[in-house]
């Protein structure tokens, strides 16, 4: 019968919770789920009750679930879903294989949490804002471009738009700079990603020490404060899946 991997798990550090925290997952998971460990990691597997071909989104969020159960009693490090394995010696011969990875893993996720943080601005109401400031710069037009043919007018017009674009750019970057030096501050495990689109400015997530995550829901209040005009959406604490680097053999 096929079996599915949950997720490695550092099993070293939490003898006395391992059996509470099976029962736990064995309920989230609708039936019995067991270790198969090599020294002190461990995966987590549950046995399949069908063989299936199509994910369902029910699927998805039972195997979330799942993962976030086991995230309250070890640090683990999440396995992709579908990550089927025939038999027991099969994931004994992957965790020997691939120990030091899935070591040096667990110990950079020990005792963290993952955190999405979303900055959104208002392009229209932040341009309205920039245009202001653009126009004042308009002022000093040089000598060359001043007239009234088609030709200055339409010159004249292109560098408005080019002073405008590059002030309200050069505003997202000082935003984004800002926030991003307050994060690195936080962790320095971080993906940011700026400008996804023309309301997202800064798509992040981060992983942070559980102690920590006070320090994080301040900066954002902080954040929030000092620039009213942005919409910061923060989510969390997740398990670690943004921060699981490693190809297994």
């Amino acid at each position: 019968m096929e079996k599915m991997i949950y997720a490695i798990v550092d099993s070293g550090k939490n003898q006395d919770g391992i059996s509470e925290a099976m029962n736990c997952v064995s309920i989230a998971m609708g039936l019995p789920g067991y270790l198969v460990s090599y020294k002190d990691i461990s995966a987590v597997l549950g046995i399949l009750k069908e063989k299936t071909s199509n994910v369902s989104q029910t699927d998805a969020l039972e195997y979330a679930h799942v993962i976030e159960k086991l995230a309250l009693y070890f640090s683990l490090l999440p396995m992709r879903y579908g990550a089927i394995v025939k038999t027991d010696d099969d994931v004994r011969e992957l965790l020997e294989k691939n120990y030091e990875a899935l070591r040096q893993n667990l110990q950079k996720v020990e005792n963290k949490d993952e955190f999405s943080l979303k900055v959104f601005w208002d392009y229209l109401k932040s341009g309205k804002k920039i245009k202001k400031e653009a126009e004042y710069a308009d002022s000093n037009i040089p000598e060359a471009m001043q007239g009234n043919s088609v030709h200055k007018v339409y010159l004249m017009s292109k560098l408005k738009e080019h002073r405008f674009e590059t002030m309200l750019l050069q505003h997202a970057e000082q935003i984004m700079g800002e926030i991003g030096r307050q994060i690195a501050k936080l962790t320095p495990f971080f993906n940011l990603k700026k400008m996804s689109s023309q309301s997202l400015i800064i798509d992040t997530v981060l992983l942070l020490e559980k102690s920590r995550q006070h320090e994080l829901i301040q900066l954002t209040t902080e954040i929030q404060n000092q620039y009213p005009e942005l919409k910061l959406i923060l989510t969390g604490p997740w398990p670690p899946y943004s921060f699981v680097q490693i190809t297994l053999e």
